[in-house]
Formats: C-alpha cells, structure tokens, sequence
C-alpha cells in the first residue's frame, strides 16, 4: 500500500503541477486579453505578414500567421507581431494544421494595408490587433481543470480506501 501510495502521490504531484501551470498561464493571458477589450485604438501600417512553420510533426507540420505592425502614439512609433493575448499558445486561434489556412489569414493583412491596433494605455509598446478572450484561453483553462480536478478526484479515492 504505501509503494502504490508513494507512486500515485509523485504521479499526482506531476498532473497537479502542468494543471496548474496551464490554469496560471491561461489566467495570467487571459486577464491581459479581457482588458485589451478596452484599450483604446490608432491606425497602424502592415509592414510583413506570412505564414510561419512552428512545430514539425511526423506526418503534417502546423503554421500560424505572423503580422508585424507599426503604429504611432504620442508621437512616439512602436512596432509589435502580436496578434491578441494568448494567440501563440499551443491551444490559440491562429494556429493552424496546414500552410493554406495560416496563409488565408496571413493575406488578410497585406504590408502597407491600415490596421487597427489595440495598445495598453500603461505600456504603449504593448498592442494587439485582436482583442478578448479566445478559444486558447478557453481550451487551457479547461484542460488546467481538468489536471487538477482528475488528480483530487485520484487523490481521494486512494485515500478512502
């Protein structure tokens, strides 16, 4: 019993440990992403976009969209890639299993289109050109409960044995 005990504590610790790094970050991007609802906005300038290899799999490779934009506040020019919070994420919007999808949202912003960008009042150099909550957002702090909870759920029934 206490090898069976000790063994489930450790796997435990390890579920309970990546649920709650998943639930941090998806709270941490989230929070930034409910409040860049409210940012305000200037008109910034596509200057590249395209679709990006990030991840090799064995039988596909997986793309994302990546848009870089300038824009100016106070006078001041920033330039930023940054889709929305949380975007980037193994769960986010813009990534996609194929070339032809990240390239369909890649064309969306063509280099010297306008584009509306979102940026934080506090740090100007923080921007977005999406705001709120995505389904990254939704997925992660989903599968950070479901670490968590499966474990505790675990946990007890061992206990009460």
């Amino acid at each position: 019993m206490k090898n069976s005990l000790t063994g489930a504590l450790l796997a435990g610790s390890v579920s309970i440990a990546f649920g709650g790094v998943a639930l941090a970050y998806a709270i941490r991007t989230g929070l930034y992403a409910w409040r860049s609802r409210q940012w305000p906005r200037v008109t910034g300038t596509v200057i590249k976009s395209e679709a990006v290899k990030v991840q090799r799999r064995r039988f596909s490779n997986i793309f994302k969209p990546v848009v870089v934009y300038t824009y100016e506040v106070n006078g001041l020019e920033y330039t930023n890639d940054q889709m929305g919070f949380g975007y980037d994420d193994f769960l986010g919007d813009d990534l996609f299993n194929g070339p032809m999808n990240a390239e369909q949202v890649a064309e969306l912003y063509r280099p010297g289109d306008p584009v509306s960008v979102a940026y934080d009042p506090q740090d100007n150099s923080r921007s977005v050109l999406k705001t709120g909550i995505n389904k990254g957002h939704v997925a992660t702090t989903l599968l950070g409960l479901f670490f968590i909870g499966f474990r505790i759920c675990c946990f007890w029934s061992l206990l009460s044995r």
